[in-house]
This record gives structure tokens, sequence and C-alpha cells, in this order.
């Protein structure tokens, strides 16, 4: 019967039916196929499963996604990295990397990280001589470190379905994202030194001085969402809200970039896409609930433990299942799901979750510039429409290779994950 559900779970999402109503169909034919439990347990589960103050946060970080987006907290981001990476070799490239880590520090959303840098800085490196697919490829790929650069929407689902921290799960990816953000960089050195792009000017002290007190103010929330949490001042949850007051404040009374329609706009926006995700949430947490009812994880665990002893070829069998879930499965989603599944397994196996939980989160993060699916590229191909998608592919694949290795070394070296929660007390 579990064989059947795994069918019908491919086969409506390759006939693109919405990913909320494919879990909900396969909840209620798996909890129908199981006798003594009543089908109002159903709807009763996705309310229950989504009151959770935690869950608060998505809602704040998309908001704040959204307002940085539209006003000018993204442009002044780009400013600085352009002025103090632009100077060198490639620094053009690099400077969108880092802008893109940057803003995904804030938003902790990979969409609208793409939107917002992409929109600004692609037009740039095409003007300055990069081949159009590396652009949008380069910028489309780095804006999914908004989902590994802590605050994470994705990061917070996980803390709450694996009973880990927020806190250390947000500490866990800077040293990944660091990983991530150095290889994507030394990319974007070989190909402008390869291709003889030119530098922009190096920055005088007034240039410097003025990008720095452009964006004084997004460094300062940087420094209030991480500094309130790592100081115990507050939680994840009341940092995405002081975030929003924050951004708020900023953007519409000191930048005055925003007039109230505008500010309309993006209140109803953030609230339709919190909607969509939680929806998401909620019904994934349904689905998972049948498999676990089914027993489903216990039987996998048996079965690997029983036939896998090797840590190492364990971790190998992970990476390759989740980079095949990440090309077609939501991140959400792909979480809520496949955690239950994983969890007695890493238990088992003696991995720390945190560390699993950013192995989880790199991976699913390839699958988003990963064809037949790979949403970033759509976001990235939706921006741009002159861009030919398989031409956008194509450039993607030395990027790829570049992921693929940086997860590699995640996977293998636990320290890179751990370092940093573990000094948190």
């Amino acid at each position: 019967m579990e064989l059947i559900i795994f069918l019908l779970l491919f086969l409506f999402l390759f006939l693109g039916i919405p990913i909320a109503t494919t879990l909900f169909l396969l909840s209620l034919i798996g909890f129908s196929l199981l006798k003594g439990i009543p089908l109002i347990v159903l709807a009763q589960d996705v309310i229950t499963k989504l009151d959770n103050f935690v869950f608060l946060a998505v809602l704040f970080f998309i908001f704040v996604g959204n307002l940085m987006a539209r006003g000018q907290m993204a442009d002044r981001i780009i400013n600085l990295s352009k002025t103090f990476l632009g100077w060198m070799s490639g620094g053009l490239a690099i400077s969108g990397v880092v802008a893109c880590a940057l803003f995904g520090a804030i938003c902790g959303s990979g969409t609208a990280t793409i939107i917002a840098i992409g929109g600004i800085l692609v037009p740039s490196l095409i003007e300055h001589g990069y081949n159009k697919n590396f652009s949008v490829g380069l910028i489309g790929t780095s804006g999914t470190l908004g989902m590994i650069v802590p605050p994470s929407v994705p990061m917070i689902i996980y803390a709450v379905i694996a009973g880990t921290s927020v806190a250390k799960m947000f500490a866990a990816g800077y040293l990944p994202a660091l990983i991530i953000v150095g290889s994507l960089g030394i990319y974007s050195f070989y190909k402008a030194r390869k291709e003889n792009i030119k530098r922009i000017n190096f920055p005088t002290f007034k240039e410097a001085l003025y990008s720095i007190k452009g964006a004084l103010y997004p460094l300062i929330l940087i420094f209030i969402i991480f500094g309130g949490i790592y100081s115990g001042i507050f939680s994840a949850t009341e940092a995405g809200a002081v975030a929003v007051v924050f951004a708020i404040f900023v953007e519409l009374l000191i930048y005055r970039s925003l007039n109230l329609k505008e500010f309309r706009e993006i209140v109803l926006n953030s609230a339709v896409s919190t909607g969509m995700v939680m929806l998401i949430i909620g019904t994934a947490a349904t689905f998972a609930d049948y498999l676990v009812t089914a027993q489903i994880p216990v039987r996998l665990a048996n079965f690997f433990v029983g036939n896998i002893s090797s840590k190492i070829l364990f971790l190998l069998i992970a990476n390759a299942m989740l980079l095949v879930i990440g090309t077609f499965l939501e991140i959400a989603s792909a979480i809520i799901i496949f955690m239950p599944l994983l969890l007695p397994l890493i238990q088992k196996m003696g991995i720390d979750p945190i560390h699993f939980g950013i192995i989880f989160i790199v991976n699913l993060c390839i699958g988003y510039i990963t064809p037949p699916v790979g949403m970033s590229l759509y976001v990235s191909c939706g921006m741009f429409p002159e861009v030919k998608f398989d031409l956008l592919v194509k450039s993607l694949i030395p990027i790829f290779l570049i992921l693929l290795a940086d997860l590699l070394i995640i996977t293998y070296i636990p320290w890179i994950s751990l370092a940093v929660p573990n000094l948190i007390k």
C-alpha cells in the first residue's frame, strides 16, 4: 500500500497538481485505508500542526524580504558589495554573490533574494561584459544562499520538525554558507580572468565611506537580528517581528522609498505567500503523520541499520536521495515529508541532527537549480525572458559541480556545521 502511495505522489507531481492538494489527497487515501482512524482527524491535524508560535517567523521574514526587495535596502547592500569587491578581477560577479548572502541574512528567502538582487545586478553584469547566461545563472544560484544563510525559513521548519534549537540551526549555517560563497567567488574570479572582463575602478575613500553610510541601516538590522538571538534578548520568532518593525521604519520614514499603496501591496503579497507556504506545511505534516502511523520510518530505519553499517555510505545514499527529491519537490514539503522518515535513521547512525539539517537544506538548495523543476531556474528565466532555459542550464554545469564538491565537504566534515552551534550555551 505504501508503494502505491509514493507512486501516486510522483504521478500527481508529474501531472502538475498543486503540492498542497497532492499531499492532502494522499493523506486522505492513506488514512482511509488504515482502519479505526476517522477522517475528520485530517482537517483537525492540518490546523493543529500550524498551531506553533515558531511558524510566525515564516510570516515575518517573508514580509521583510518583500519589503526590502521593493524598497532601497537591497540597492544599498549591492552598492556596498560593489564598492569593496568590484575592483577585483571578477569583483562585480563576486559582489553579487556576497550581496545575495547579505540579503539572505536578513530576509531568509531564496526567491526574494533572486528577485531583489538579480533585478538590479544582472543588467550591470551584462553591461560590464559578462555572459548573459552566466550572469543570470550565478545570481539565480547565489539566491539560494537565502535558504542557507541564517535566518532561513527552511531552517525554522527543519528545527520544528527535528525538535532542535532554531538558534543553533541558524548558527550551523554560517561556515557552510562561507564555503559556498568562497567557491562561487573563486569561480567568478576564474571566469573573469578567462574572458578578460574589465575591472571596476578602485573606490576612493569618499566612495567607500558613502557606501558604508548608505548601507548602515541594513547592517544594523543584521546586527539586531543575530545579536538579539545569540545574546538571548529575544527568540528567532521575536527577531523576525523586530526586523519587520525596523524595516518598516527605515523604508517608510527614513528612506521614504515606499508609498502607502505600495506598502499595502507588499502586505497582501506577503500574506498570500505565507498562506501558500503554511498550507503546504500543514498538508505535508499531515502526510508525514500518515507515514509515521503506517510505521514506515521504523521499517525504513530497521532496513538501513540491518543492511548498512557504514555512516559514510549512509550519508552518500542520503545525499543522492535528497538531490533527486530536491529536483521536483518544494523545500518545505520535502523537509516535512522526509525528515520524519530520516530522523530515526540519523539517530541510530549517531549523526547530529543539526549537521544533517545543513546537509538536507544544501541538497535541496542544489535541487532549486536542477532540472526538471529547478524553481530558481524558472524564477530567473521569468525575470529575464530573453534567456533560453536550455542555455541557462548548460551554463550552470560548472556551478552545479562546484556545489556538489561543497556538499561533500560539508557532509564529511561535521565540524563545519557544528563548530559555531557548539559555542552557544
